[in-house]
């Protein structure tokens, strides 16, 4: 229990603070929203969550580092002067999301011996760099559905490990429409009562195109362990970290 290893002075609250702002994403607004304010409710380990700078905005971050004299990545003035916009500039594993397709082009640039490892690494790395976004979404033919896309590209076509995970998260989405709804699974505005980010085909091709495998949207997945995919790279041993 997080209480008993910190335990807070009486009257006090135990709180663990995040850098999360609503200006990043609609999600993270919403998430401020549903909580009512910065401070979530107290969670299973006795602590509840702050999102102190929720509401400041990219100019305000920088004004702080400045004010204060904190330090930062200074990838951060790479980018700048490669012409990244503010608002688009981005410092995080290149292979964790798609988020961070859109930088990899500057990256590959400004750091060339870098990026000679990650593709011998990543071998499809160079064709996100080359074509962003496009290369790393299912392709919907003229005419298909959603449903007929989501089956073919994260099931059919795709490698094992993707397939079961894609398959296992449509057992599991269409089963719990089917429980509060006569209509068919959404094709593209998820179900209001679903209440999840995967509630139509479209959302889940979009996701598990890829498998999800730290299980950022699916969560009703497990985390993919490293030696899935590379023998003797280990477990996580937990939840997934970076």
């Amino acid at each position: 229990m997080l209480r008993e290893r910190f335990p807070p002075d009486p009257g006090k609250l135990l709180v663990d603070c995040i850098g999360l702002r609503t200006a990043e994403s609609t999600g993270r607004f919403l998430s401020v929203l549903s909580a009512g304010g910065h401070l979530t409710g107290e969670r299973s380990g006795g602590a509840r969550s702050g999102r102190p700078i929720y509401d400041w905005n990219d100019g305000a971050v920088w004004k702080a580092i400045g004010d204060n004299g904190w330090r930062y990545s200074t990838d951060y003035d790479v980018f700048h002067r490669m012409g990244v916009r503010r608002q688009n500039l981005r410092i995080g594993p290149p292979s964790m999301n798609v988020a961070a397709v859109q930088q990899l082009h500057y990256a590959a640039q400004a750091w060339p011996q870098w990026w000679d490892r990650v593709q011998r690494r990543l071998p499809g790395i160079r064709s996100a760099a080359a074509y962003g976004r496009r290369v790393l979404e299912p392709e919907r033919r003229r005419g298909e559905s959603w449903e007929t896309c989501f089956h073919r590209e994260c099931i059919e076509q795709a490698p094992d490990w993707i397939a079961e995970r894609a398959t296992r998260c449509m057992e599991i989405y269409t089963y719990r429409h089917s429980t509060h709804a006569t209509t068919p699974f959404p094709e593209i505005n998820p179900c209001i009562s679903c209440s999840s980010r995967l509630g139509s085909w479209k959302s889940m091709a979009m996701v598990l195109y890829l498998g999800d495998p730290f299980a950022m949207k699916a969560d009703v997945l497990g985390y993919v362990e490293p030696e899935r995919f590379r023998e003797g790279a280990g477990t996580w041993s937990g939840k997934p970290t970076w």
